[in-house]
């Protein structure tokens, strides 16, 4: 008899799972390079003849040849075939034929961000750790080997603070771009030859479309500007300062410097052209006055010096909004022409006007703010660092008070004293709309009509009042505004009145800069406490959680000591109730 066979039995599943763990070459475990898929082989191929396909179709647009074969590729395979494109293609092709922005990322972080000896030494210097920490927080900085070390080499690198995506549109593509542009105009000789000339009106041509913003600390070449604004029809912004001011040595060149008569013709001529540049800045270019004596004498028109030539040229820019011409030596005369762009009758609107370190005093600060008053768009005002004085400051107070758009106002280091604080404290209760206004640096208590303080901790009173040749004695009256009692400042003084318009009639102030103007501390901090207080109740912050207690708030230790002592004393126990000293309850 034949034994009987049973019926095969299914391979459990944790069989299975075991059998096809043991299923594997023992061979590969010890391998160190694995071989590449398939797929990524293809990749590899597209990636390599990436620029020679696309030229190939390129010159035969009308053959009846198919797509390129990156053309039929899903999204996530296309970025395949970017991330293995090469950084060395040229820069005019890879404009043109490549929009991905991982690719124009690697190519900042290994053509910019890299340090090389050559362009370190050309670049201006910047706050590189900033912005080095920036870029490594969005992951695009070079290979951390300590960067924030003062040992890298790339914490030193001028060039590393110079790239920011976030100040080029967000675009690293650019973000490249602008920056190579910048390099190649800095990078000119100060007579360039007709090669590098047409060289550089190649590169234009192939970055019209992405350049947005140039800013040339150090333009040695005195470029005919007009060129490039005619070249560049996206230019949104534009910053030169003509002249090399680093690491000269002996080759210190006087005639180098600042904007030439050719220079502000040139600009004036480009400026006329654009209908996209809203943002000018013309700093540290040695714009003065003083050059109208030769331009008289020079057999040009009477416009001829460069300043007025200028201006000539920036009211025919109508999208102009901002304009900085700040660290110059523009005087009265220029204030006066840079005045007649704030008139409501000019097509110009600015919304930002810097006039910051020049020579300008009482009578131009007049001309500015005469237009004051009627002026619709101005935002922004800088005078800082000039000679403005009482008068000057006390006009454009006066006239700020019909207006509605001025919201910052600096006039730091003015040589401006107490004589304005009246003319302030006008202002500052009919005009709502200022926010911020800076007056640092003014020596506002130095008059020896009213010294800044009586006491340790009050303002002097008011002069006494005289009545038929006799001096009457009044008492003093002090301001009852939170947080100013304990000061006992007279309320019919100068800094009282101010005081009172700040808490109860002006709303709209934000930020009141007293910084090295001589006020006694005391009152520094009160002021600023209150503004700050003004300012955060409007923005919805908890005041109480924002704010640390200020000093004059803080208990001594010692007071806090002896209030501790005779708490933790024991009660006195109450007298017996047959002694004399005990008291019915209804007493």
């Amino acid at each position: 008899m034949l034994p009987s066979r049973r019926p095969p039995v299914a391979p459990s599943s944790s069989i299975a799972q075991t059998v096809k763990g043991l299923l594997r070459f023992h061979a590969m475990d010890h391998a160190r390079n694995r071989p590449k898929k398939l797929r990524d082989y293809c990749f590899d191929i597209l990636a390599k003849n990436f620029l020679p396909l696309t030229l190939e179709r390129e010159e035969n647009k009308d053959a009846t040849r198919g797509a390129p074969p990156w053309e039929k590729l899903t999204s996530s395979e296309l970025k395949e075939v970017y991330d293995r494109l090469s950084l060395h293609i040229p820069l005019l092709d890879a404009i043109r034929y490549i929009p991905d922005e991982d690719y124009w990322r690697r190519r900042v972080n290994a053509q910019i961000l890299t340090n090389s000896k050559s362009g370190a030494a050309k670049t201006p210097d910047g706050p590189g750790t900033v912005v080095l920490h920036h870029l490594k927080t969005l992951g695009v900085a070079p290979a951390s080997n300590g960067l924030d070390s003062g040992d890298s080499p790339n914490a030193s690198n001028p060039a590393v603070a110079a790239v920011n995506p976030l100040d080029h549109g967000g675009s690293w593509k650019q973000a490249f771009l602008e920056c190579w542009v910048r390099k190649e105009i800095v990078n000119l000789p100060a007579e360039p030859s007709p090669e590098q000339m047409e060289q550089l009106i190649e590169i234009l041509r192939a970055t019209s479309d992405s350049v947005f913003r140039l800013e040339f600390d150090e333009l040695p070449s005195h470029l005919d500007l007009s060129l490039l604004i005619a070249r560049l029809p996206c230019l949104s912004s534009l910053k030169v300062s003509f002249g090399r001011r680093r690491k000269l040595g002996m080759q210190y060149d006087r005639a180098l410097f600042g904007m030439k008569l050719e220079d502000a013709i040139n600009l004036s001529r480009g400026v006329k052209l654009t209908q996209t540049l809203h943002k000018l800045a013309l700093p540290h270019n040695l714009i003065d006055d003083e050059l109208i004596k030769a331009s008289i004498r020079a057999p040009i028109d009477d416009v001829a010096f460069p300043f007025i030539i200028l201006v000539a040229g920036l009211q025919n820019c109508h999208f102009l909004t901002e304009l900085d011409l700040s660290h110059n030596r523009i005087c009265d005369r220029g204030a006066r022409k840079i005045s007649s762009l704030l008139s409501p009758s000019n097509e110009i609107r600015l919304s930002k006007l810097s006039l910051a370190d020049n020579n300008i005093h009482a009578n131009g600060a007049m001309h500015i703010g005469r237009h004051l008053p009627d002026n619709d768009s101005l935002q922004d005002l800088s005078l800082r660092l000039n000679r403005c004085e009482d008068n000057g400051a006390s006009h454009i107070l006066q006239n700020l008070m019909p207006n509605s758009t001025l919201r910052s106002l600096d006039l730091s280091s003015n040589d401006i004293t107490i004589q304005t604080l009246p003319y302030l404290t006008s202002c500052l209760a009919e005009n709502g709309t200022l926010a911020s206004l800076n007056l640092s640096a003014n020596p506002l208590y130095t008059n020896p009509e009213e010294p800044a303080m009586a006491k340790a901790d009050g303002f002097t009173r008011n002069p006494p009042s005289k009545k038929k040749g006799k001096t009457a004695i009044t008492e003093a009256e002090f301001i009852t505004v939170p947080g100013f009692e304990d000061l006992q400042i007279e309320d019919k003084s100068i800094i009282g009145v101010l005081i009172q318009c700040l808490a109860t009639k002006n709303t709209g102030l934000r930020y009141l800069g007293l910084r090295s103007s001589k006020f006694p501390p005391v009152l520094e901090q009160r002021i600023t406490r209150l503004l700050t207080r003004r300012d955060l109740e409007r923005r919805g912050i908890r005041v109480d959680a924002y704010e640390w207690p200020w000093p004059e708030e803080i208990k001594e230790p010692e007071e806090v000591g002896e209030d501790s002592n005779t708490e933790e004393q024991p009660k006195e126990s109450p007298p017996p109730q047959g002694s004399d000293d005990a008291k019915p309850q209804d007493e």
